[in-house]
């Protein structure tokens, strides 16, 4: 009698996740086939959404709790910093095109977008070092050298998202421009920093919470995540701006995604 509404919840939490994933999809590869124009004041909520809710599914709602709060309060005060001061990525300017600006400054997609990466790259670096989607029984090296991974493998998302924002976009602006298509190398920097700092914080807090999933983890519920990893990168290279960053995103995105996949593979 216990079992049936679990059932019937796992079900719909399922299929919620599914229908999310596939929206989120559809919406980052239309403009491939459409307009160029990506509609991010709908996308990055849509695929936020996801996320949060798989991460509810396959980590508990404890976690996926933990982790948003902890990218929110770190990716919002490291990105207001930022546009205010010049520090953590230089000096930056957002546009309201990206969303809505609190406090004049952050567009409320961006802590979402960050979110939406960050549990990506997680279960990636989980695979690739662990072989399974949830680390488990490390020591503080292994802590922070998974912490170091998971924050290669976010900001090699960057190398081609900023500059497609930059020059096709025109979601941000570079003030003073740099080597790296107009952008400071100091962005780079920056970004593997913050995410190092949320990928430590969250796996000492993860730590001391039980993982309660709230229903079996099967390998295509874990494999739903890193497509959207790679699905990133495909969405790159087939929208081509600049043209030279169809080259970068199947190395730097790639290579990490492959590995994970085939690690899925064995771990299925």
């Amino acid at each position: 009698m216990e079992r049936e509404p679990r059932t019937r919840f796992e079900i719909a939490v399922l299929v919620l996740v599914v229908v999310l994933a596939v929206v989120s999809i559809a919406m980052h590869l239309h403009p491939v086939v459409g307009e160029k124009k990506l509609p991010w004041v709908w996308i990055v909520p849509v695929f936020f959404a996801f996320c949060l809710c798989h991460a509810c599914f396959a980590l508990g709602w404890r976690r996926a709790v933990t982790l948003l709060g902890i990218t929110t309060v770190i990716t919002f005060g490291a990105e207001y910093i930022g546009t205010t001061t010049g520090l953590l990525f230089g000096d930056y300017t957002y546009d309201p095109v990206v969303g809505y600006l609190v406090l004049g400054e952050v567009p409320y997609t961006i802590p979402m977008a960050w979110f939406t990466m960050l549990y990506a790259s997680y279960i990636v670096t989980n695979l690739i070092i662990d072989g399974k989607p949830v680390s488990d029984g490390w020591g503080g090296g292994k802590l922070v050298w998974l912490s170091f991974i998971g924050a290669m493998i976010m900001t090699a998302w960057d190398l081609t998202l900023d500059p497609y924002m930059v020059e096709f976009e025109h979601g941000w602006t570079w003030n003073e421009g740099g080597p790296y298509f107009g952008i400071p190398y100091s962005n780079y920097t920056g970004w593997i920093g913050v995410s190092f700092l949320v990928f430590v914080l969250y796996r000492l807090a993860e730590i001391k919470i039980e993982q309660r999933p709230l229903g079996h983890v099967t390998w295509w519920i874990v494999l739903i995540p890193l497509l959207t990893y790679g699905q990133m990168s495909a969405a790159d290279i087939a929208l081509g701006h600049p043209e030279e960053t169809v080259l970068i995103s199947p190395f730097a995105m790639g290579i990490p995604f492959l590995i994970a996949l085939s690690r899925l593979a064995v771990w299925k």
